[in-house]
Protein backbone atom coordinates (compact mmCIF):
# COMPACT_ATOMS: atom_id res chain seq x y z
CA UNK A 1 0.00 0.00 0.00
CA UNK A 2 2.76 2.42 0.93
CA UNK A 3 4.61 1.54 -2.25
CA UNK A 4 1.48 2.30 -4.29
CA UNK A 5 1.02 5.65 -2.55
CA UNK A 6 4.69 6.47 -3.14
CA UNK A 7 4.37 5.72 -6.87
CA UNK A 8 1.17 7.75 -7.08
CA UNK A 9 2.89 10.69 -5.36
CA UNK A 10 5.75 10.54 -7.87
CA UNK A 11 3.26 10.54 -10.75
CA UNK A 12 1.39 13.54 -9.34
CA UNK A 13 4.68 15.39 -8.80
CA UNK A 14 5.78 14.69 -12.40
CA UNK A 15 2.45 15.89 -13.82
CA UNK A 16 2.58 19.04 -11.70
CA UNK A 17 6.09 19.78 -12.96
CA UNK A 18 4.95 19.44 -16.57
CA UNK A 19 1.96 21.73 -16.02
CA UNK A 20 4.14 24.37 -14.36
CA UNK A 21 6.66 24.20 -17.22
CA UNK A 22 3.99 24.56 -19.92
CA UNK A 23 1.86 27.19 -18.19
CA UNK A 24 3.87 30.19 -19.50
CA UNK A 25 3.40 28.91 -23.05
CA UNK A 26 -0.33 28.30 -22.68
CA UNK A 27 -1.00 31.76 -21.25
CA UNK A 28 1.94 34.07 -22.05
CA UNK A 29 1.84 37.34 -20.19
CA UNK A 30 1.94 40.52 -22.27
CA UNK A 31 5.12 42.54 -21.87
CA UNK A 32 4.53 46.26 -22.20
CA UNK A 33 7.11 48.42 -23.94
CA UNK A 34 9.23 50.52 -21.61
CA UNK A 35 10.77 53.96 -22.26
CA UNK A 36 14.02 52.12 -22.99
CA UNK A 37 12.33 50.07 -25.73
CA UNK A 38 11.49 53.26 -27.59
CA UNK A 39 14.72 55.04 -26.69
CA UNK A 40 16.76 52.30 -28.31
CA UNK A 41 14.72 52.38 -31.52
CA UNK A 42 12.83 49.11 -31.07
CA UNK A 43 9.41 50.78 -31.15
CA UNK A 44 9.87 52.06 -34.72
CA UNK A 45 9.01 48.72 -36.34
CA UNK A 46 8.44 45.08 -35.48
CA UNK A 47 11.40 42.75 -35.03
CA UNK A 48 13.39 41.58 -36.93
CA UNK A 49 13.25 45.16 -38.24
CA UNK A 50 15.04 47.65 -35.96
CA UNK A 51 14.75 51.47 -36.01
CA UNK A 52 13.23 51.30 -39.49
CA UNK A 53 16.04 49.12 -40.84
CA UNK A 54 15.54 45.59 -42.17
CA UNK A 55 18.63 43.50 -42.80
CA UNK A 56 18.91 42.40 -46.40
CA UNK A 57 16.51 45.10 -47.58
CA UNK A 58 17.37 48.61 -46.31
CA UNK A 59 19.96 50.46 -48.44
CA UNK A 60 23.17 50.90 -46.48
CA UNK A 61 23.45 54.55 -47.55
CA UNK A 62 20.11 55.32 -45.85
CA UNK A 63 21.05 54.05 -42.38
CA UNK A 64 22.01 57.40 -40.83
CA UNK A 65 18.87 59.38 -41.81
CA UNK A 66 16.60 56.41 -40.98
CA UNK A 67 18.05 55.88 -37.50
CA UNK A 68 18.00 59.64 -36.86
CA UNK A 69 14.30 59.65 -37.70
CA UNK A 70 13.32 56.57 -35.70
CA UNK A 71 15.44 56.81 -32.55
CA UNK A 72 13.90 59.58 -30.44
CA UNK A 73 17.13 60.42 -28.63
CA UNK A 74 19.93 62.24 -30.39
CA UNK A 75 22.68 59.70 -30.99
CA UNK A 76 26.23 60.15 -32.17
CA UNK A 77 27.55 58.28 -35.17
CA UNK A 78 30.58 57.81 -37.37
CA UNK A 79 30.96 56.09 -40.73
CA UNK A 80 33.97 53.89 -41.44
CA UNK A 81 33.89 52.30 -44.88
CA UNK A 82 31.09 49.73 -44.92
CA UNK A 83 30.19 50.20 -41.24
CA UNK A 84 28.21 52.77 -39.27
CA UNK A 85 28.91 53.11 -35.53
CA UNK A 86 26.16 54.55 -33.32
CA UNK A 87 26.29 55.40 -29.64
CA UNK A 88 24.47 57.18 -26.83
CA UNK A 89 26.33 57.81 -23.57
CA UNK A 90 23.66 59.67 -21.60
CA UNK A 91 22.39 57.94 -18.46
CA UNK A 92 20.31 55.77 -18.27
CA UNK A 93 20.22 54.83 -21.95
CA UNK A 94 23.77 53.77 -22.64
CA UNK A 95 23.79 52.23 -26.07
CA UNK A 96 26.15 51.26 -28.89
CA UNK A 97 25.38 49.90 -32.32
CA UNK A 98 27.27 48.67 -35.36
CA UNK A 99 25.54 48.43 -38.74
CA UNK A 100 27.45 46.57 -41.45
CA UNK A 101 26.81 46.44 -45.16
CA UNK A 102 26.08 43.27 -47.09
CA UNK A 103 28.19 43.88 -50.17
CA UNK A 104 27.74 47.52 -51.14
CA UNK A 105 23.96 47.87 -51.29
CA UNK A 106 22.04 46.80 -48.20
CA UNK A 107 22.48 46.48 -44.44
CA UNK A 108 23.46 42.88 -43.71
CA UNK A 109 24.07 42.91 -39.96
CA UNK A 110 23.00 44.99 -36.94
CA UNK A 111 24.82 44.60 -33.63
CA UNK A 112 23.40 46.37 -30.56
CA UNK A 113 24.73 46.62 -27.03
CA UNK A 114 21.71 47.39 -24.85
CA UNK A 115 20.23 46.56 -21.47
CA UNK A 116 16.65 45.27 -21.61
CA UNK A 117 14.46 42.77 -19.72
CA UNK A 118 15.03 39.37 -21.34
CA UNK A 119 11.37 38.53 -21.85
CA UNK A 120 10.89 41.45 -24.25
CA UNK A 121 12.21 39.42 -27.16
CA UNK A 122 10.44 36.24 -26.11
CA UNK A 123 7.09 38.06 -26.15
CA UNK A 124 7.71 39.70 -29.52
CA UNK A 125 9.50 36.95 -31.46
CA UNK A 126 7.88 33.89 -29.92
CA UNK A 127 9.69 30.72 -28.92
CA UNK A 128 13.40 30.66 -29.80
CA UNK A 129 14.90 27.98 -32.01
CA UNK A 130 18.24 27.30 -30.32
CA UNK A 131 20.29 28.13 -27.24
CA UNK A 132 24.04 28.26 -26.71
CA UNK A 133 24.86 28.37 -22.99
CA UNK A 134 28.12 28.41 -21.05
CA UNK A 135 29.00 28.66 -17.39
CA UNK A 136 30.84 31.88 -16.45
CA UNK A 137 34.31 31.79 -14.91
CA UNK A 138 32.96 32.36 -11.41
CA UNK A 139 30.82 29.24 -11.72
CA UNK A 140 27.84 31.08 -10.22
CA UNK A 141 26.25 32.59 -13.31
CA UNK A 142 25.67 31.66 -16.92
CA UNK A 143 25.80 33.46 -20.25
CA UNK A 144 23.44 32.21 -22.93
CA UNK A 145 22.83 33.21 -26.52
CA UNK A 146 19.28 32.60 -27.70
CA UNK A 147 18.48 32.38 -31.42
CA UNK A 148 15.31 33.01 -33.42
CA UNK A 149 15.27 32.25 -37.14
CA UNK A 150 12.92 33.17 -39.95
CA UNK A 151 12.97 32.43 -43.67
CA UNK A 152 15.88 34.79 -44.32
CA UNK A 153 16.82 36.35 -40.97
CA UNK A 154 18.31 35.45 -37.60
CA UNK A 155 18.04 37.29 -34.30
CA UNK A 156 20.37 36.41 -31.45
CA UNK A 157 20.29 37.80 -27.91
CA UNK A 158 22.96 37.43 -25.24
CA UNK A 159 21.42 36.96 -21.80
CA UNK A 160 23.39 37.02 -18.57
CA UNK A 161 22.08 36.57 -15.04
CA UNK A 162 22.79 34.81 -11.76
CA UNK A 163 19.20 33.54 -12.00
CA UNK A 164 18.78 29.83 -12.49
CA UNK A 165 16.34 30.05 -15.35
CA UNK A 166 16.17 31.73 -18.73
CA UNK A 167 13.80 34.67 -19.12
CA UNK A 168 13.14 35.24 -15.44
CA UNK A 169 12.67 38.79 -14.10
CA UNK A 170 16.32 38.72 -13.00
CA UNK A 171 17.66 38.01 -16.50
CA UNK A 172 18.82 40.88 -18.69
CA UNK A 173 19.58 41.13 -22.40
CA UNK A 174 23.10 42.46 -22.89
CA UNK A 175 23.31 42.43 -26.69
CA UNK A 176 21.10 41.88 -29.72
CA UNK A 177 22.27 40.93 -33.21
CA UNK A 178 20.13 40.81 -36.35
CA UNK A 179 21.54 39.45 -39.61
CA UNK A 180 20.60 37.94 -42.94
CA UNK A 181 20.70 34.15 -42.97
CA UNK A 182 19.07 31.13 -41.40
CA UNK A 183 19.59 28.68 -38.55
CA UNK A 184 17.33 25.88 -39.71
CA UNK A 185 18.16 23.32 -38.48
CA UNK A 186 19.96 24.45 -35.34
CA UNK A 187 23.76 23.95 -35.34
CA UNK A 188 25.11 21.03 -33.31
CA UNK A 189 26.93 23.44 -31.00
CA UNK A 190 23.58 24.68 -29.71
CA UNK A 191 20.77 23.05 -27.76
CA UNK A 192 17.20 23.07 -29.07
CA UNK A 193 14.91 25.37 -27.12
CA UNK A 194 13.36 23.38 -24.26
CA UNK A 195 11.57 26.20 -22.49
CA UNK A 196 12.43 28.60 -19.71
CA UNK A 197 14.60 25.95 -18.08
CA UNK A 198 17.52 26.18 -15.72
CA UNK A 199 20.73 27.14 -17.49
CA UNK A 200 22.46 23.93 -16.42
CA UNK A 201 20.09 21.91 -18.60
CA UNK A 202 21.43 23.71 -21.67
CA UNK A 203 25.07 23.69 -20.65
CA UNK A 204 24.92 19.97 -19.82
CA UNK A 205 23.28 19.18 -23.16
CA UNK A 206 25.86 21.18 -25.12
CA UNK A 207 28.76 19.63 -23.23
CA UNK A 208 27.41 16.17 -24.00
CA UNK A 209 27.32 16.93 -27.72
CA UNK A 210 30.91 18.18 -27.62
CA UNK A 211 32.23 14.92 -26.10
Amino acid sequence: MLRLLFRLSLLIFALAAVVIALAPLAAPRPVAASPAWAAYGFAACDLPCWAGITVGETPFGATVPITAQNIPRRIAYTIAGSSVFLWEDVDPYYFTGLLSAAGVETVGRIQLTVSLPADYLLERLGLPACVFSVRDFNGLSYTSTIYWSGADWVVEASVSSPARSLFTPGATIKAVVLFSGTMQPCPKTTAPWIGAAAWWRYTAWIEEQAD
